[in-house]
């Protein structure tokens, strides 16, 4: 038996997986323009501990979330270290780019993403809108593997060159390297002991003029980064950045740089694909926040 991550379980031990989504179709998430709502102080508790996690048995001895993931179009979602407390932000990129996700040459990690150019929303022909449609990454230590996912192939590089399709569910084990594809819409990455990933590939079948086919990127496990990983991912990981809320407002507190102003809103976020999205709180950062967020500018994340 298998958890829904594609890890062997064993009866007894439980798990929290979050996916961020903003409406299931045929199991894949994906988000639209009503995918956040900002609350009220009143609602600042809405959401119950019961309300707000499915449990499923697997391997891991505690509940865990994912560190951080970008889905969507695109948006970013970052668990504060030592903290319940998630960063939602978008970030409006451009078409064609390729981004840093996660960069830690001590590690010997690099994961980077293209964007795909995607239609505007009416009444906004000015914002820019992109999708993930390409992940790379490549581990050059202790061994060197470079996996790329689009939306119609996987391929594996190392000591030879292995090419998956997405439509057969297939498991590679390599030395380093564990790699797992499953319902044609999710793969599995571990990199060692302490780097896993999740790829989820969304396909529509009847998409709306907004819907285009994309991957999300989720980091299961990033314990194995060091705390000099950069990227729009990789700086958080072992982040010192701190939340403080008081009657003047809220704001991320960071060690270096300005306080970046948040406010405490909804996402819809989906738990499991066999089950419907909910709404999660999250502190949100403005679009004209980002860049303070992140210490530099978009072009600084650009290859």
């Amino acid at each position: 038996m298998s958890a829904p991550l594609g890890f062997p379980i064993s009866p007894g031990i439980k798990i929290k997986v979050f996916f961020m989504a903003c409406k299931a179709q045929h199991g894949s998430p994906h988000w639209d323009g009503n995918s956040e709502r900002i609350l009220g102080v009143a609602e600042h508790d809405m959401d119950s501990e019961e309300s707000s996690k499915e449990l499923v048995t697997g391997t891991w001895p505690s509940v865990f979330t994912f560190s951080s993931s970008v889905d969507g179009d695109p948006h970013f979602v970052i668990h504060i270290p030592h903290s319940d407390e998630k960063i939602c932000f978008t970030l409006d990129g451009r078409p064609g780019d390729l981004l840093k996700l996660i960069e830690d040459p001590k590690a010997g990690l690099h994961v980077s993403g293209r964007l795909l150019g995607a239609p505007s929303r009416p009444g906004h022909k000015d914002q820019t809108r992109t999708y993930f449609h390409i992940i790379t990454i490549t581990a050059d230590k202790p061994r060197a593997y470079t996996i790329t996912i689009s939306r119609s192939s996987i391929s594996v590089q190392g000591e030879s060159t292995l090419s998956l399709p997405w439509n057969q569910a297939t498991l590679v084990r390599r030395p380093q390297l564990e790699l797992r594809v499953a319902s044609a819409a999710r793969l599995t990455l571990r990199l060692g002991s302490h780097l896993s990933f999740l790829i989820l590939r969304h396909q529509y079948r009847h998409p709306s003029t907004l819907q285009l086919p994309h991957l999300g990127f989720y980091v299961v496990n990033g314990s194995g980064l060091t705390p000099s990983a950069r990227g729009l991912m990789g700086q958080f990981q072992h982040t010192d950045i701190r939340l403080v809320t008081g009657p003047a407002g809220s704001y991320l507190q960071k060690p270096h740089g300005l306080d970046v102003p948040v406010e405490l809103g909804k996402r819809l976020l989906k738990e499991s694909p066999r089950l419907r999205p909910h709404w999660t709180s999250c502190w949100l950062v403005k679009r004209s926040h980002v860049e303070r967020l992140l210490g530099q500018p978009y072009l600084a994340y650009v290859l």
